[in-house]
């Protein structure tokens, strides 16, 4: 008696003639994951009997568009976050900053806590932070596109039942702390750390394909100063205790190490899961 073939079996049978190109294009990609984000493109169950393929799906596979942008998903930390091409898709070695974050409120937290979240995207920091941390926060989630701050505005209505009520977070457009005039307990960002010269050809074709640009690059001409001005307004808005975190590219750390010790004294490096030097520490 002959077998009935499922999605499963279409998709495994696709999988295999084409995983060459697959892994070129997501590389690392599980034949499991693949399965996973079809069924959920087509509306489908892995053993669902298969009548026809979903020709939408394979269009954008074939282009090599992110899987997270083709189903508008990405999970990062413990929650389901919305996605689009307006914003950065969430890396897991940012899962370290946010663990930190949360670490450092815990040991530090008093009435009013304020954190600040700069260049947020996706508000996928802050509002994990909202969701861990089952005390009132004060958040600023700040951006310069109008696109990212809707994308983290939605994240927020999605998430909101697992933020304490009385936390308070607002959406900002503004250029990194330009013009805040009071004090902050935590500063936090993934801020765009690419140079779009010396660094560009270490990034995947397909992230520089779809991803936005502005929030991935900065000329190497303008990559000091701009930093410079970062942790000139950092110096100014960090309380007297807190503290600044922040992602950066291993090429470039120990520079801004260099240029960050104009206004800080409390400085040292932290490692991604590659242990490879991700990220900036700094307190006054």
């Amino acid at each position: 008696m002959k077998k009935i073939k499922t999605v499963q079996d279409f998709l495994k049978s696709y999988y295999d003639k084409n995983v060459e190109k697959l892994q070129k294009d997501y590389p690392g990609l599980p034949f499991n994951r693949l399965l996973d984000e079809y069924c959920e493109f087509d509306n489908s169950k892995s053993q669902d009997v298969f009548f026809m393929e979903n020709p939408a799906f394979f269009e954008k596979l074939k282009l090599g568009i992110p899987l997270e942008y083709i189903n508008y998903k990405s999970y990062f930390y413990s929650n389901e976050f919305y996605v689009n091409q307006d914003v950065l898709i969430p890396r897991s070695e940012t899962e370290i900053l946010v663990e930190d974050a949360i670490n450092f409120i815990n040991k530090n937290y008093h009435e009013g806590f304020k954190v600040w979240d700069i260049g947020t995207g996706s508000g996928c920091i802050p509002l994990t932070i909202a969701c861990e941390i089952k005390k009132p926060l004060v958040i600023y989630a700040s951006d310069l596109s109008n696109e990212a701050l809707e994308v983290s505005r939605i994240n927020f209505d999605n998430l909101q039942d697992k933020i304490d009520e009385k936390s308070k977070i607002k959406f900002i457009k503004k250029d990194r702390l330009e013009g805040v005039d009071f004090k902050v307990d935590l500063i936090l960002s993934n801020p765009p750390y690419i140079k779009f010269g010396s660094n560009k050809d270490q990034v995947h074709q397909n992230v520089d394909s779809y991803e936005p640009h502005m929030a991935l690059y900065l000329r190497d001409d303008d990559y000091d100063e701009w930093f410079d001005k970062l942790f000139s307004q950092v110096s100014q808005t960090l309380s007297e205790t807190g503290i600044f975190i922040m992602e950066g590219h291993e090429s470039n750390l120990k520079d801004l190490e260099e240029i960050s010790r104009k206004y800080f004294k409390n400085i040292f490096i932290n490692k991604d899961y590659t242990q490879r030097d991700r990220f900036l520490h700094i307190s006054l």
